[in-house]
Parts: structure tokens; C-alpha cells; sequence
């Protein structure tokens, strides 16, 4: 009887330290990671003895591509956050930012795809798609922000790598062909659905699809890394705008453009 409470007692702390303790291992790919040291430097090779072209802090952000090898060493091509050269960290001081449900989440790919395609930093968008229409500096509350307008889409970011590496406040897609993952202005309520799923708020012209994206524990709460918001305003069952805000860990509000 004793060992059989003794055994029923070590599953329950095991289910207790699967749910607060879970191994941060990647499971998905493209994905956001998380540096684990000061000063880690990305380079642009799998060798420590190839260029510097950048350098992460302990907590900084940065989307994972995909785990490589080179030799006996494993390294992790990352996306630039500066520019489209190939660029890579060493495995030993990088984790997933997400725990791992959250990776494979619709939320978490969706968010993932715009940061690809529109840059995690105002620097890496202007080197995918050039020089904006018009280019604005602000200030919120002490953080300095930058708004990229090219007419049918534009970007929020904030303006300075530092403590943000990977940050993409805001964006949104007003006409044309750009991407939003895999949808586009045009494409039917039907296809969203299979994207997303239903919406969070469903207010007649207006789907709102809200997801929080959680990273690992810090004693016994789960870190919300991402709060996402993505609104489609739908026209003749049809997409005909599109937008995505996150909320700064949580918080409440949102740009105004």
C-alpha cells in the first residue's frame, strides 16, 4: 500500500514538473528564440573564427531558421536582423522563446511568417524592400519608434536595437498583394477560417483573432512573450484589409497611426 502511494505521489510531482518545467527544446522551425548570455555574437558562419556581424543579450529575441552542424559543433542559422546575409549563433546560447505547444500554435507561425517577411527590425525591412514612401520617427513614453510607409502596407518598429532585437510593434497591409503568412487582400472568409480558425471577436466587418504566445516559467507564472492581435476587415466575404499589433508584454492600447 505504501509503494503504491509513494508511486502515485512521484507521477503527480513528475505531471507538476512537466507542466512548470518543461526541457526548452526547439520543435518547430522557423521559430523564435531566446539568447541565454551577454555579448553572444552572431556570425556569418558555423565557426568562431568568421565574421561578427551583430550581438545578442541575455533575453534578446531572435527568429530560429533552422539547427545545423558544423563539425562537432551545432549552431542555429538565424534570421539578420540587419540585412539578407546568412547569419548563425552557436546552439550552446540559444533556447526557444515559446514553450512547446506555443510553437506549433497557428498564433505563433503566423507572427513568425510577418516577422520574415516585413523584418523584426526597421533595418532589415528597408533592406528587403528598399527605401519607404515616408519614413517617421516618434517617441513613446522615452521609446523611440520608426514607422515604414510604402502606400498599400506599413510597418511599426522600434527604432533602436537595444533590449528589442526582434521587435515588430505593429503592421498593416491596406491594399495590394503583400503577404500576411499565407493570406493576401482577396482571399475568402473560407480561407482564413482554415488559417486561423474562428475569430476571437467576430463584430460584422471586423474579425479579431487574439493569441498569447507563453515562454517558460519564472517560479511558478508562465512568461507571456507575445500578446498578438490580427484584425481582417472583410468586405463581400472577403479580405480587404489586414492587421496585426502586439501588445508589449500584455499591455493594454495600441499604436495610432
Amino acid at each position: 500500500m505504501k509503494a503504491k502511494i509513494l508511486s502515485a505521489f512521484l507521477l503527480c510531482l513528475i505531471a507538476a514538473s512537466c507542466s512548470w518545467g518543461e526541457a526548452r527544446t526547439f520543435v518547430e522551425y522557423p521559430t523564435l528564440g531566446e539568447s541565454t548570455g551577454e555579448g553572444v555574437r552572431i556570425r556569418s558562419d558555423t565557426n568562431t573564427n568568421s565574421e561578427i556581424i551583430g550581438k545578442l543579450n541575455e533575453y534578446d529575441k531572435i527568429i530560429v531558421l533552422q539547427r545545423v552542424k558544423a563539425g562537432n559543433d551545432a549552431w542555429y542559422e538565424v534570421d539578420n536582423p540587419l540585412g539578407e546575409r546568412k547569419a548563425y549563433v552557436s546552439a550552446k546560447y540559444l533556447v526557444p522563446a515559446y514553450r512547446q505547444e506555443f510553437q506549433r500554435s497557428k498564433g505563433a507561425k503566423l507572427l513568425t511568417e510577418i516577422r520574415l517577411a516585413y523584418g523584426s527590425t526597421a533595418e532589415k525591412m528597408m533592406a528587403l524592400s528598399g527605401r519607404p514612401e515616408k519614413l517617421t520617427r516618434n517617441d513613446n513614453d522615452g521609446i523611440p519608434l520608426i514607422t515604414l510607409d510604402w502606400g498599400d502596407y506599413r510597418a511599426l518598429y522600434w527604432a533602436t536595437l537595444e533590449d528589442r532585437t526582434g521587435y515588430l510593434k505593429s503592421l498593416e497591409v491596406k491594399s495590394g498583394s503583400r503577404p500576411f503568412g499565407n493570406l493576401r487582400i482577396g482571399d475568402s472568409t473560407e480561407k482564413l477560417r482554415s488559417e486561423l480558425g474562428s475569430p476571437t471577436n467576430e463584430n460584422g466587418s471586423l474579425w479579431e483573432y487574439e493569441f498569447y504566445l507563453y515562454g517558460y516559467d519564472y517560479g511558478t507564472v508562465d512568461e507571456l512573450v507575445d500578446m498578438c492581435i490580427f484584425r481582417f476587415t472583410i468586405e463581400d466575404g472577403k479580405i480587404s484589409r489586414m492587421y496585426y499589433y502586439n501588445h508589449e508584454n500584455g499591455e493594454d492600447g495600441e499604436e495610432k497611426w
